[in-house]
């Protein structure tokens, strides 16, 4: 089905940003080889494609060097479209012309997840939906997952039943039960980085993570500021002395640490390089211990916060600078696996939402009903 003339144009403004950012990102990811083989679009039957297609303009500032996009092979051009935010990779990228829609739904494409600033203001359900299909997408070739506020076990089970290839997997402020985490933990015997701040961890959820994920190197156990319920986190320090010896970068702030539970992770693992132990008021700076901390440790962050207005809610974001989406942001469904309700965005507005490869438009129905 046609796209209309608004989205034609919507889609039109957003290619020019987006193809200076992809011949940028191509001149360092991938290998040169990779960009000389002409059969690649003839494969796909399509012509040669220029950006001039779309924006004329672009022709007089396109650089003589710039990648040829047509002649580049589909594994090459995944590298690079890895590098755009959901946003683009859903609504710009399969607009381009066919051959990138067919690459964009490539497993390759879909080895990363993060919906860390799309889910902040979507619902469960939604979140669920969109989690579905981009897990479906990856065909088991998940590498590095981040979904905050996860609402129930089915949920993690659907990652860690792509998860054996997974290496990062951040669950921040999740619901699922330590049940459940203890079950998937041997799926992900890949894993080197672990975020399930917001609880507080068993010994037992500890050790089976320790057990089956030996590659472990990045815990984090943030607590959030203020938490009533807040208690000290020494069961699971003494778990990690015990099973994760192997750690080298560990965060525990506003955890309650006590001088126990210090002790038991300077004696055990002595790779730590990043200790972060903000907010645990309960260690007394002037204990030798500490002293010894921050001599030996690259990192350390002490329980000092000054004025109290450490925000740990962000949770040391660092995993990937993602993009932002618009706050009139798009859904996006695969009739494949959804339904016709519809994804809501955040104004609410019932409005009919374009998504290239599906059949049509998506009519929006009341997520009340």
């Amino acid at each position: 089905m046609e796209m209309e003339a608004d989205e034609r144009e919507d889609v039109g403004a957003e290619t020019p940003s987006v193809m200076a950012r992809l011949s940028a990102v191509s001149l360092t990811e991938v290998p040169p080889a990779l960009h000389l083989q002409h059969d690649a679009q003839k494969n796909h039957g399509e012509s040669a494609f220029s950006v001039s297609s779309m924006d004329p303009a672009m022709d007089e500032k396109e650089n003589v060097d710039a990648p040829c996009w047509a002649e580049m092979l589909p594994d090459a051009l995944a590298k690079i479209f890895n590098h755009l935010s959901l946003k683009e990779m859903l609504c710009t990228i399969p607009c381009v012309c066919r051959y990138w829609q067919c690459v964009s739904q490539d497993a390759a494409c879909w080895q990363n997840i993060d919906l860390l600033e799309w889910s902040s203001d979507k619902q469960p359900k939604i979140v669920d939906r969109m989690l579905l299909l981009l897990v479906n997408r990856s065909q088991g070739g998940l590498r590095r997952v981040c979904v905050p506020n996860l609402k129930n076990d089915s949920m993690l089970q659907l990652i860690a039943s792509s998860g054996s290839q997974l290496e990062v997997l951040r669950i921040q402020d999740s619901f699922a039960s330590e049940e459940c985490l203890c079950e998937v933990a041997p799926k992900l015997s890949n894993l080197t980085y672990l975020d399930i701040s917001g609880r507080f961890p068993s010994g037992a959820l500890i050790e089976s993570f320790g057990k089956h994920c030996k590659l472990i190197t990045r815990l984090n156990l943030n607590m959030r500021l203020n938490v009533r319920e807040s208690k000290s986190c020494d069961v699971a320090a003494l778990a990690i002395a015990q099973h994760m010896q192997q750690l080298q970068h560990l965060e525990m702030a506003y955890g309650l640490l006590s001088i126990d539970g210090l002790k038991a992770l300077l004696e055990n693992c002595r790779d730590l390089q990043h200790l972060d132990l903000r907010g645990c008021w309960h260690l007394d700076m002037e204990e030798s211990l500490v002293s010894e901390a921050t001599k030996r440790i690259k990192v350390f962050l002490s329980p000092v916060v000054e004025d109290d207005i450490y925000d740990i809610s962000d949770y040391d974001i660092d995993y990937e600078d993602d993009d932002e989406l618009d706050s009139a942001d798009y859904m996006f469904e695969d009739p494949e696996f959804y339904d016709d309700e519809l994804m809501f965005d955040d104004l609410g507005a019932a409005e009919d939402v374009y998504y290239p490869g599906t059949e049509g438009f998506l009519d929006q129905e009341d997520e009340e009903k």
